[in-house]
């Protein structure tokens, strides 16, 4: 076995990522058979492939290496669930749930593995709910202001009084966003914040 701790690594980091072997070699571009070989250790990867592998497993090259920091993302499910539980933060004030992930990001973002794809999706969704929580809040005040609302079709009128019945509902749609997210990042599941800008790429 040329190098049993790069296999490991690469193993570790694609069963965490919820990659199988195929759709590994799909991202990599690699064939199926090369990953196979790789993950067993029967052959080491080398320029291009190494590059390519870190790039999919959204690492640094020099991670694959012992040595370096290890790779077993269960260390860091804690703090990227973390992550997803500050956005909560918006119940005190909304633009605290982009602030409070922002922060976490910043803090830990050469120390976490995944944590730039987490925080970015956390990000995406946190900003959009902001826009739309302020572009009701700001039509409500133009209401007041200027007396005007907007008619819908089958005789309906979109007021303020009604709009103020949205924001229970908003409120709880972004609380469960978060909930069912931090449960999806603990199982290591893929995320589902929607809708979501993609302000974060």
């Amino acid at each position: 076995m040329k190098n049993s701790y790069l296999a490991n690594q690469v193993k570790t980091l694609r069963t965490e990522k919820g990659y199988s072997q195929e759709l590994l070699a799909q991202r990599t571009n690699l064939s199926l058979r090369t990953i196979q070989r790789i993950e067993s250790g029967q052959t080491e990867p080398h320029g291009d492939t190494l590059q390519r592998l870190a790039a999919s497993l959204d690492v640094n090259v020099a991670d694959f290496w012992e040595g370096n920091s290890v790779l077993d993302l269960s260390e860091n499910k804690p703090y990227l669930v973390l992550i997803h539980l500050s956005a909560l933060s918006f119940i005190i004030f909304p633009l605290l749930g982009v602030l409070l992930p922002f922060i976490l990001w910043t803090v830990k973002r050469n120390e976490v593995k995944d944590i730039a794809q987490t925080s970015k999706r956390v990000l995406n969704f946190q900003i959009t709910w902001c826009i739309l929580y302020f572009l009701i809040f700001a039509f409500i005040l133009g209401n007041v202001f200027f007396h005007f609302n907007i008619r819908l079709p089958v005789h309906f009128s979109l007021s303020p009084e009604i709009l103020l019945l949205f924001f229970p509902a908003f409120y709880g749609y972004n609380i469960i966003m978060v909930g069912i997210n931090a449960i999806l990042q603990f199982k290591g599941k893929r995320l589902f914040y929607m809708p979501a800008m993609k302000l974060f790429r």
